[in-house]
């Protein structure tokens, strides 16, 4: 096993970095517009009762009692208060939607229901059994005022804000979002967009881990390029850290003599761990600086690709304080046989073909070997082999 200089088993990592995060305790009132997928900051409780009136849910009619005869002597349509109070033997037409009545025992529906008469001047005859209060609901039946509607720490979704809708609340009040800046090191890694010259590559990693931060509800403030030396490293720390609750490096974490992000952190701050015993991404590295926690991902883009999988949805989660996000998993068969490392947890990413796993990995630097994927499985260390037919569970990337 490659030794790095303060390695820990991967079962140990998160235990260690949510030890030095301090979740955030900012909040902002948000338009409920603006809502979807925020974390609530406060409990949210019914300010309204829902349904507001006793409500009918058939067009039909409400009738006084089970006599099984009652003489209309009304209508009412929707939306329109009335005041109407049936007595024993009377009955009133009503539109689905419509206030019930004071004195209403049940509704019945127009089309169980025969009429001496027209609909809203006549008399109704039924004959079947009549259950008190079928067909129409109670005021407050739903939602009742006081009822907890949101809890705090809550992320909001369509049917939070559908409720806030029909509480008639216009905002709601949400954590903020965590702030991170993304550091990309390496003199020859470029953005998209400039021209190359021969040796120089595009940067897709800090695309990768945009997406995956924004789909866990946290913002990427400033992607800062630098190169491997020291003093640049140094300067992009210096303008992250007032403002960052997460930074993340990539590249420059492994133990090459141009790896110089673990030497800054270490003169800045602290190294909490360098190296886990994950392939693809042992050289994964956790530190702390001024405060503020620093992630050092690989610079391969398959060796990142696992760790942000495998760390930020659990990072981000302790930055806001909530439980970790948790990946959508199925059990699965392998199509073929898959090599373990020993001594080794291994991350194998791949895709699911007619109900079979088959690997996609090619190597740590292979693009394809996580474009071509939907998720992974993991081999734990004392797993040499495991052979095609095994049965295994499958995680799908959060994206």
């Amino acid at each position: 096993m490659k030794t790095f200089p303060k390695m820990v088993k991967w079962k140990n990592a998160m235990d260690l970095i949510s030890s030095h995060i301090r979740p955030i305790a900012d909040e902002e009132p948000i338009s409920i517009n603006d809502a979807y997928g925020r974390i609530s900051s406060r409990e949210v409780t019914a300010i309204r009762q829902i349904p507001a009136f006793p409500m009918s849910l058939v067009d039909g009619f409400a009738v006084a009692d089970d006599s099984g005869e009652w003489e209309i002597v009304g209508e009412i349509t929707i939306g329109n208060p009335h005041q109407i109070k049936l007595q024993p033997g009377q009955c009133a037409r009503i539109a689905t939607g419509g206030i019930v009545p004071e004195g209403t025992y049940a509704i019945l529906k127009i089309e169980d229901v025969k009429l001496t008469g027209t609909d809203i001047q006549g008399t109704v005859h039924y004959s079947g059994e009549i259950e008190e209060g079928q067909e129409f609901v109670k005021k407050g039946s739903d939602i009742p005022y006081g009822k907890t509607i949101i809890q705090k720490n809550d992320k909001i979704g369509f049917k939070e804000i559908t409720i806030l809708s029909a509480q008639g609340m216009s905002t709601v009040y949400v954590k903020r979002k965590p702030r991170i800046f993304l550091i990309i090191t390496g003199h020859e890694i470029k953005p998209p967009g400039v021209e190359l010259e021969f040796g120089e590559t595009y940067d897709s990693t800090s695309a990768m881990i945009r997406a995956l931060v924004t789909n866990l509800g946290a913002d990427i403030l400033e992607v800062i390029y630098v190169g491997e030396d020291v003093d640049s490293i140094r300067a992009a720390f210096g303008q992250s850290i007032p403002i960052a609750d997460l930074i993340i490096t990539t590249g420059g974490t492994s133990v090459g003599k141009a790896d110089n992000v673990s030497k800054t952190i270490d003169l800045l701050g602290e190294i909490i761990f360098h190296g886990m015993d994950v392939r693809p991404g042992k050289p994964m590295l956790f530190g702390i600086v001024e405060e503020t926690p620093v992630l050092g991902f690989p610079g391969f883009v398959t060796s990142s690709l696992v760790m942000a999988q495998l760390l930020l949805p659990k990072v981000i989660s302790a930055i806001y304080g909530i439980p970790p996000f948790e990946p959508r998993q199925q059990q699965i068969t392998l199509g073929h046989d898959i090599k373990g490392f020993p001594g080794w947890n291994r991350i194998v990413p791949g895709k699911i073909v007619d109900g079979k796993f088959y690997s996609t990995f090619k190597t740590s630097a292979a693009l394809s070997s996580f474009a071509e994927s939907e998720g992974y499985i993991h081999i734990q260390p004392d797993e040499e082999l495991l052979a095609e037919g095994t049965k295994r569970l499958f995680t799908y990337f959060i994206h």
